[in-house]
């Protein structure tokens, strides 16, 4: 949400060029429609849809910065898996977390750059019982959030 309020904060909607405004709306869109769904979900599993609608969002508000910034507009991939809140991932890299072994996972830039060099990514916490770990590791009660981007052994290695 941070994101989409700070785009476009010097120029108004109106001076955008079609496609950064069509990106821009679709995002506004994205998020409007997630807010209203979040109080209607009854499963675990129908988190899938509210994250689906979000990761639609952060690729349209990824494609309006691009714009405004007059570079291409980024390739649709699967969120970020350290965090899926970063937005689309921009490659894939190969993550050794201590314990559960070596893994290929999709990252955004900022996380991408982090692992080149040797650092560790910034990773999504949650709160699992008294714990706070990341979202990977808190068992069946997130797979949902990843379910539709990333594979079951990616999220359970």
């Amino acid at each position: 949400m941070e994101q989409l309020a700070r785009f476009g904060v010097d120029l108004p909607a109106d001076a955008m060029d079609e496609g950064t405004r069509a990106d821009y709306q679709a995002a506004l869109d994205a998020y409007e429609s997630a807010k209203r769904a979040v109080p209607g979900l009854t499963r675990p599993e129908e988190v899938g849809t509210v994250m689906d609608i979000l990761s639609a969002g952060r690729y349209a508000l990824a494609c309006g910065q691009a714009r405004l910034e007059g570079r291409p507009v980024p390739e649709s991939r699967v969120p970020c898996f350290f965090n899926p809140q970063h937005g689309p991932s921009v490659r894939d890299v190969l993550w050794t977390l201590p314990g559960s072994g070596t893994r290929t996972v999709p990252a955004c830039a900022q996380d991408a750059s982090r692992v080149a060099h040797g650092e560790q990514p910034e990773v999504r916490k949650v709160r699992y019982g008294s714990r706070v770990l990341p979202y990977s590791d808190a068992g069946a009660a997130f797979l949902p959030f990843g379910k539709n981007y990333y594979s079951t052994a990616v999220l359970q290695a």
